[in-house]
């Protein structure tokens, strides 16, 4: 049996490790916070994105640094693309958070007529 000693080991890195560190180079590289594209993959995965099936959400996240870190105007199709997309679905979230407040809100003049009524 061959003898261990003076032999190195090697670290080993995982691979969402590894994703992650190239992640964060791609951000601090294009100064982009960390904070900002958190706050962006929280709207992907927000609940109020329904149409997004799982996989359209795992396509955007992953499109999402390659989309937001690349100046307006030196973006190509494909960049331009994912931040439509982007877009939309932080138009959708808006649209169904807003139509909630108007709902609340509704309610709530409906509450205090009444409650003006009983007085």
């Amino acid at each position: 049996m061959p003898s261990k000693k003076g032999t190195k080991r090697v670290a080993e890195v995982s691979v969402e490790q590894e994703a992650a560190k190239r992640l964060q180079g791609t951000l601090r590289k294009n100064g982009v916070t960390k904070g900002t594209y958190t706050g962006i993959v929280e709207a992907i995965n927000h609940p109020f994105a329904e149409g997004l099936t799982e996989e359209v959400r795992k396509m955007l996240v992953a499109m999402l640094p390659e989309g937001i870190c690349v100046a307006m105007d030196e973006r190509q199709e494909a960049q331009e693309v994912c931040i439509r997309m982007l877009g939309e679905v932080f138009k959708s979230i808006t649209a169904k958070m807003q139509e909630q407040i108007d709902e609340a809100t509704a309610a709530l003049a409906t509450v205090e007529t009444s409650k003006a009524a009983l007085e």
